[in-house]
C-alpha cells in the first residue's frame, strides 16, 4: 500500500505486517494523488510541485517525471488497459486582478513514453475512467466569465461533473450550474457512479484558500450510467455541520460505497440489502408493508423506487407472495415476446 498527504514523501507499507517498506523522495511538495496500473508494476504519484512521478514498484526507482504544461496535481487515473494515464488538478485562473482556484484541464499522458497523448476539453481535479475505457469522467470548480455592461465581467463559478466519450468525443454528461460537486467514484461494474458536493473552496491566492463553511444541500448522490440520470441522494450527507465529502470509493465488488469526512469520519453504505448500513433509512420504514411496495415500483421519484426494489430483494418470500397477486402468466401468443 502507498500513502502521501500534506508532505513530499511517498511511504510504502506492507499489507501483511502494516510496516514501512519504503519511501519514495521527489517530490518537492505535498503529494496529492497516488494511483497503481492495473497490473500493479508502476505506481504513479503527483502532486503540489507541479509534476507527476512514475515509479517502478519492483524496483522502486523513478521511471520518468512528468511536468509538461501541470499545475498542481489533484487527481490520477490509470486506463482499464494500463496504456493512458489521466491526470486532473487545480489551477489559477486570473481576472481583473483577481486570482480564480480552478480545476485544470484532465489531461491523457501515453504510460509508455511520458509524452502528453491528449488534452481533453474539460476541467477536474478528481478524475476516472469507466471500465470499458472508452471514457473518462472528471469532477471539479470551472468559473464561466460573462461581461455585463460597461466593463464589468461577471464571474460565475460552479462545481461540475463531466463524462465525455473518448471515441466519439461526445460530451455525455455535464452538471454545470447544477452544482452537483467536485468528486466522483465510479462503480467497478461501470452500471453506477457517485458524486458528492464536498468541501468548496473559491479564491486561491500566494498559496491559501478561502473556503466556504456553508453547510450544501447536495450531499452524495447516486446515478445510474445507462439513463446518465441521477437516482438516489443519499439521506445524512446533506447539510451537515462540518460533514463535507472529502473521498468516495466504491468497494472492489461494488456492493458498498465509502464516504470519508472533513472530520475525519468514514462510513460505509451498503449498496445490496443484508450488508449493514443502507443507502437510505426508507428502506426500512417500508419493510411489513409489502402491498405499497408495488404503487412505489411506479413511482416517478426515483429514490422511492429504488427504495422499494430494496425491500422486495430483502425480503423475497414475502415479496413473491406479494407480486404473485400483481403479476399474472404470460399468454401463450406473447411467449416469443417474453423470450426476446
Amino acid at each position: 500500500m502507498a500513502s502521501a498527504g500534506s508532505w513530499s514523501e511517498i511511504q510504502i507499507w506492507d499489507m501483511a505486517t502494516g510496516k514501512p517498506l519504503h519511501t519514495l523522495k521527489s517530490h518537492d511538495g505535498p503529494v496529492a494523488a497516488l494511483a497503481y496500473s492495473p497490473d500493479g508494476k508502476l505506481l504513479a504519484s503527483g502532486g503540489y510541485d507541479k509534476s507527476i512521478r512514475l515509479w517502478d514498484t519492483g524496483t522502486w526507482g523513478e521511471k520518468y517525471k512528468i511536468n509538461e504544461g501541470l499545475d498542481r496535481v489533484t487527481a490520477l487515473a490509470f486506463s482499464p488497459d494500463g496504456r493512458l494515464l489521466a491526470s486532473g488538478g487545480t489551477t489559477i485562473e486570473v481576472m481583473r486582478g483577481w486570482q480564480n482556484s480552478v480545476s485544470d484541464r484532465v489531461r491523457l499522458w501515453n504510460v509508455a513514453t511520458g509524452k502528453l497523448s491528449l488534452e481533453l476539453l474539460i476541467q477536474g481535479g478528481q478524475v476516472a475512467f469507466f471500465p470499458d475505457g472508452c471514457s473518462v469522467i472528471a469532477a471539479g470548480v470551472v468559473m464561466y466569465y460573462k461581461k455585463g455592461d460597461g466593463d464589468r465581467i461577471g464571474i460565475d463559478g460552479h462545481k461540475a461533473t463531466v463524462w465525455r466519450d473518448l471515441t466519439t468525443n461526445q460530451q455525455l454528461l455535464n452538471t454545470f450550474k447544477q452544482a452537483r460537486g467536485h468528486m466522483v467514484a465510479i462503480s467497478p461494474s461501470g452500471n453506477t457512479f457517485a458524486t458528492g458536493y464536498g468541501y468548496g473552496y473559491f479564491i486561491h491566492e500566494d498559496g491559501n484558500s478561502i473556503n466556504s463553511d456553508s453547510a450544501t444541500p447536495w450531499g452524495v448522490c447516486l446515478w445510474e450510467t445507462a439513463s446518465r440520470k441521477e437516482f438516489l441522494k443519499l439521506d445524512h450527507t446533506r447539510e451537515q455541520p462540518r460533514k463535507y465529502e472529502t473521498a468516495l470509493e466504491y468497494s472492489p465488488n461494488g456492493n458498498r460505497l465509502g464516504i470519508g469526512y472533513f472530520s475525519g469520519k468514514v462510513e460505509t453504505r451498503a449498496l445490496i440489502p443484508g450488508l449493514g448500513n443502507p443507502l437510505s433509512p426508507k428502506d426500512a420504514a417500508m419493510a411489513g408493508n409489502l402491498m405499497s411496495v408495488w404503487a412505489q415500483l411506479a413511482s416517478p421519484v426515483p429514490e422511492a423506487g429504488y427504495a422499494a426494489v430494496w425491500t422486495l430483494l430483502s425480503s423475497p418470500d414475502s415479496a413473491m407472495v406479494a407480486l404473485s397477486k400483481f403479476l399474472k402468466p404470460v399468454p401463450c401468443e406473447q411467449q416469443s415476446l417474453v423470450e426476446r
